[in-house]
């Protein structure tokens, strides 16, 4: 996804600063987008089946609900640290 947008994000016109911080929140945005949900990318996926298979269950509501709580308090860190640097 990350490739992706970056690719896309080559069509804006933005040099030095803006277009560093564009990747950056492409980056953020990538990383902590799949971590509100058990379906967000093929790798949380592989995770669980990979738990479930040495009897560790963690349902959906239970992910979504750690997701919820961690995801906005990374974006708010993460922001800010994007601010402090760009």
């Amino acid at each position: 996804m990350t490739l992706i947008m970056i690719s896309a994000q080559s069509a804006i016109q933005t040099t030095g600063r803006g277009h560093a911080g564009l990747i950056y929140v492409i980056i953020l945005g990538a990383d902590l987008g799949p971590n509100l949900t058990t379906v967000g990318s093929l790798v949380t996926m592989l995770w669980l089946f990979a738990l479930r298979r040495k009897g560790v269950e963690i349902s959906t509501l239970e992910y979504f609900k750690l997701g919820i709580t961690v995801v906005p308090l990374m974006i708010l860190v993460g922001s800010v640290l994007l601010w402090l640097r760009l």
